[in-house]
């Protein structure tokens, strides 16, 4: 099959398809960044304070009414991401802190994805 009858096709079945099974087959024509969540207790007036300089890089910070805090982080943050990682694991332990890759709880995030991740930073 020629290249421009495969691309009309995977561009015809791209069309028919929802959204998120079309970005697991297509991911090439989605780029999307990866991003990964924290989601933890609210700080303290002190640890707040330690983590304000990781929390100024986040891509996005949020509280709930629930008494949960989000930062969110982009691999280009990656050595902000581990600072507050560390902290809040550090203050709360592992039960209390979620890690989220693109806003899902995935198998051994904590132990597979993040050391990844922090082989990224420089």
């Amino acid at each position: 099959m020629s290249d421009s009858r495969s691309a009309q096709r995977d561009q015809q079945l791209l069309e028919q398809l929802d959204p998120e099974t079309a970005r697991m087959l297509f991911p090439d024509k989605f780029p999307q960044k990866l991003r990964v969540t924290l989601q933890y207790p609210r700080l303290d007036e002190a640890t707040a304070t330690a983590a304000a300089g990781a929390l100024a890089q986040a891509e996005s910070c949020d509280s709930t009414p629930a008494g949960q805090s989000t930062a969110t982080f982009t691999l280009d943050q990656v050595g902000a991401l581990h600072g507050l990682f560390a902290l809040v694991d550090g203050a709360f332990g592992s039960a209390a802190v979620e890690v989220r890759i693109n806003d899902q709880v995935l198998p051994m995030a904590r132990e597979l994805w993040l050391p990844l991740f922090w082989s990224l930073r420089s």
